[in-house]
């Protein structure tokens, strides 16, 4: 989330004038005005995509143009020399840093990171330890976001990896444009598809497209828009609220005025439209628009570790507020606006050092709620991956703690991913979680009007333990609030030092225990990331009911995804035990036993019904549990339908020597009398428990050995991803080389095109020979000369064609004039002519030279030599 307020800032390429429109500077820009800037990355297929995307680049756009293109090392970039005949722009090799001009194209050199550097374009080093090679987009796009703001514009084209997906976050963080190449058009779509599901692009086109969009942007007055916004005569804004209310369940009009129009600008800039009435009515018919802009309002963007000096900070005093709990209590902590889950992950993080490490944590019971209302950055968040450039902020020491690389990717370790539980809410609308250690609540509040900063504080207040932490944005303050807080002394923290002077009723939520829990549990979606929902989930609903009107849904991995009706009678919650959100919230009896139903329930593919149970002595009712199977069409069982069924519990007699309880009329009658004991009954239970012993040891065994091939199996398998990624490497190289080589190609068929046709309009004879002595190319009247048919692309022998009284000479005089590098002439009689030959060979030192230009010139014998032509 950006932390920048204030006024609207001009946007995009709008921020400068276009040529011919005002101002006295270059290109009709005021004096004061820089060249805007255009940053483009790409990678493997991404030749391809930047000479389709250049060709229609305006001239008239007045920018400048900084190329990220991933190339294998050479010693000097290839770049302008690939591209020149695809554009009319200048195309520049960057030696030195560079104040940018328009109507250039600025590259790195070979192996070499770009960067905005105040009024300059610089060449820099990679980064050292940085996972993602040069040059990166990721570095160049964070560069101009942070020297030109708003006025930034970002495109990410074709490319494997992720590089730029988090330097257009930092461009939309600051109000600028970004856009991605089609991924159907891409010929490696992994870049920009990962740029479009990290939800921070406003534009998805195809390369050709781009150069006219940017010309549209360009014709976006800056200060016509921002006047419609201030002035508002017509109340469309207010509709415009209207519109996203309904549609998102959010209202923005408690959020800042300077916020909501900063944003709104921005999307009305990126579609090209000057005023606000045109932009509402667009809206009205278009939903994917007010998502887009609902989005943008959201700002839904962060990183690990952000700020890294505040995290510091927070650990240490994080580390003094659990010390202070007592041995085992439970660890809770809430991360508000957690967007794609960054921050959530690296608040784990601190959890588990401060508890001694992530062995620790496996014997504590911490939960971590992370939440937001936007619903696709949940969904980045619970799949818990991530560019491979999000390890270059991650604190050495950490990574290889909490993180793996697969794929090219940055996955979450499993035990973060256990320890946070994400969900939908709002933080002013729905009920807040309680009893928590840590509240962050970092750069929420800056986007909220002060009253509703005051509504947000109080819950979050209300929410914490006597003792609690509340973190807050590097910009953030507390503006004399109506309750207790103070500074920690270690982490500029805020602690929790008094209750809160007003009930929940009172400020108008559900204080019950677990109320925000159970919503959070009902609003998960069916499967966290994995299988697809059903075909029709308004289907699923009434259906699931029916069958369950009490019960809940369980994923194959034992996490229950949703709650139906009321199972509290069945689960072991109470105000200090934390919902786990998976089969151990169940009571013992249970807990075992839905997940053998749910192994049997996927295997069989059919319904299975539990045992009757008396959870507690004396209970009127014993309950059972119905599993059935959920699976989309005739693909796999991928989720559980649990129903609870209950009914009155039947009279029951114990065994006198308590062994368990016999469900039946009367006590239990042995052969011995009434109330006598078997005295068989001892020494079947005794047989019966070595057998389960028995059978116990041996599965025992086969457990250890299902584990032991399991790990050889992860090994063989981590070899098999090193080798793929080697081999992804590799072939993103050859592409490239390929796409060079095409381009080369292309270069020569046009000049031996320009050659033939220049070769064929000559009057006189000239003749294209190599230092094979082969006839490579001929005009008319050299091939007249020689005889020679049409030239075949394998050429012709000079021996076979010249004339045999003066071969030898010929082929000499050539020879010569390649290994010496210089013309060589000389005059041989021919009948009743004079033939003046002169051999030049191609320019370059001594020597270099590999073909040789003949020209002949045919003149009687009573003409003078031409000393001239011999020399």
């Amino acid at each position: 989330m950006t932390t920048n307020e204030g006024s609207d800032p001009p946007r995009g390429l709008a921020a400068v004038s276009r040529p011919g429109e005002g101002g006295s500077g270059a290109g009709g820009r005021p004096d004061h005005a820089p060249t805007p800037i255009v940053a483009i990355a790409a990678a493997a297929g991404g030749l391809e995509a930047v000479a389709h995307l250049i060709r229609g680049l305006p001239h008239a756009l007045g920018a400048a143009y900084v190329l990220a293109l991933k190339l294998p090392s050479t010693a000097r970039s290839p770049i302008p020399t690939l591209l020149a005949d695809e554009t009319g722009l200048g195309i520049l090799e960057l030696t030195e840093p560079t104040v940018p001009q328009p109507g250039l194209i600025y590259v790195p050199p070979a192996g070499m990171d770009v960067v905005i550097e105040g009024d300059r374009i610089s060449p820099r080093a990679p980064a050292p330890g940085r996972e993602t090679p040069a040059p990166s987009g990721d570095r160049l796009f964070g560069s101009l976001a942070r020297e030109r703001g708003a006025a930034a514009t970002g495109i990410v084209l074709s490319g494997r990896g992720s590089d730029g997906t988090y330097g257009v976050q930092a461009i939309r963080e600051v109000g600028g444009v970004t856009i991605a190449q089609r991924p159907e058009t891409a010929r490696h779509d992994d870049m920009p598809r990962s740029a479009i599901e990290m939800g921070c692009i406003d534009l998805v086109l195809d390369p050709q497209e781009i150069g006219r969009h940017l010309d549209r942007l360009a014709r976006v007055p800056a200060d016509r828009l921002a006047q419609a916004l201030e002035e508002d005569q017509r109340g469309a804004l207010g509709e415009l609220m209207d519109l996203l209310l309904a549609r998102t369940g959010v209202d923005f009009r408690d959020y800042r005025a300077n916020t909501v129009r900063r944003r709104l600008a921005r999307r009305m800039a990126a579609r090209a439209m000057d005023r606000i009435e045109t932009y509402v009515a667009h809206c009205r018919t278009n939903g994917a628009e007010l998502e887009a802009l609902h989005r943008d309002l959201l700002i839904s963007v962060t990183w690990f570790f952000r700020d890294r000096d505040a995290f510091e900070a927070l650990g240490h005093a994080l580390k003094l507020r659990l010390g202070l709990l007592p041995p085992g209590a439970p660890v809770r902590v809430w991360v508000a606006g957690c967007a794609t889950g960054e921050e959530a992950y690296s608040i784990a993080i601190l959890v588990a050092e401060a508890l001694g490490g992530p062995d620790a944590v496996e014997a504590r019971e911490v939960a971590i709620f992370a939440t937001d209302i936007d619903d696709r950055a949940l969904a980045v968040a619970r799949r818990g991956v991530y560019p491979l450039s999000a390890l270059d902020d991650v604190p050495a020491g950490f990574g290889e703690k909490y993180f793996f690389a697969r794929r090219g990717r940055l996955e979450v370790a499993p035990l973060l991913r256990r320890m946070v539980r994400f969900s939908r809410h709002n933080v002013f609308q729905d009920p807040p979680f309680l009893d928590l250690d840590l509240v962050t609540l970092r750069n929420v509040l800056i986007y909220f009007k002060a009253s509703l900063q005051e509504q947000v504080l109080a819950r979050m207040h209300f929410a914490l333990r006597e003792g609690g932490l509340l973190t807050l944005g590097a910009s953030e303050t507390l503006n004399a609030p109506p309750f207790s807080f103070e500074e920690a002394t270690e982490g500029g923290a805020l602690v929790k030092t008094g209750p809160h002077p007003a009930t929940a009723a009172e400020m108008g939520f559900d204080a019950r225990p677990g109320a925000a829990e159970r919503q959070a549990m009902g609003q998960m979606p069916l499967e966290s990331g994995a299988a697809d929902p059903p075909h029709d989930p308004a289907a699923f609903e009434p259906l699931a009911r029916a069958v369950a009107p009490d019960g809940f849904v369980m994923s194959r991995t034992g996490e229950i995804l949703r709650v139906l009706g009321d199972i509290s009678g069945i689960t072991g919650l109470s105000e200090t035990k934390t919902p786990a959100l998976d089969s151990s919230i169940l009571r013992p009896p249970l807990r075992a036993e839905v997940t053998s139903l749910a192994a049997s329930v996927i295997r069989m593919r059919g319904m299975r019904e539990g045992q009757w149970h008396v959870l507690d002595a004396g209970a009127v009712e014993e309950v059972r549990l119905d599993a059935y199977p959920i699976s989309d069409g005739d693909g796999p069982v991928t989720r559980v339908l649990f129903a609870l069924r209950r009914r009155p519990a039947p009279a029951l007699a114990p065994f006198q020597d308590g062994i368990g309880l016999i469900e039946g009329a009367g006590p239990f009658r042995g052969p011995d009398g009434p109330d006598g004991r078997s005295d068989a009954t001892p020494s079947v239970l005794r047989q019966t428990i070595e057998r389960l012993r028995a059978n116990i040891e041996e599965l025992h065994a086969v457990n250890e050995e299902l584990q032991s091939s399991n790990e050889e199996i992860q090994t063989v398998n981590e070899e098999l991803e090193t080798a793929n990624e080697e081999l992804r490497s590799t072939n993103e190289e050859l592409i490239t080389i390929n796409e060079e080589m095409q381009i080369k190609a292309g270069a020569l068929r046009a000049a031996r095109i320009d050659m033939d046709a220049i070769l064929e309009s000559l009057p006189f004879a000239v003749a294209v020979i190599d230092r094979d002595m082969t006839l490579r190319g001929a005009s008319p009247r050299a091939r007249e000369l020689f005889g020679l048919p049409a030239l075949s692309p394998a050429g012709a022998p000079l021996a076979r064609y010249a004339p045999p009284d003066r071969s030898e000479a010929l082929i000499e005089m050539v020879r010569k004039a390649l290994e010496n590098g210089a013309p060589q002439g000389a005059e041989m009689p021919s009948g009743d002519s004079v033939w003046r030959m002169r051999a030049v060979p191609h320019a370059g030192p001594p020597g270099s030279g590999s073909r040789a230009l003949l020209f002949v010139d045919e003149a009687g014998l009573d003409r003078r030599p031409d000393k001239r032509f011999v020399q």
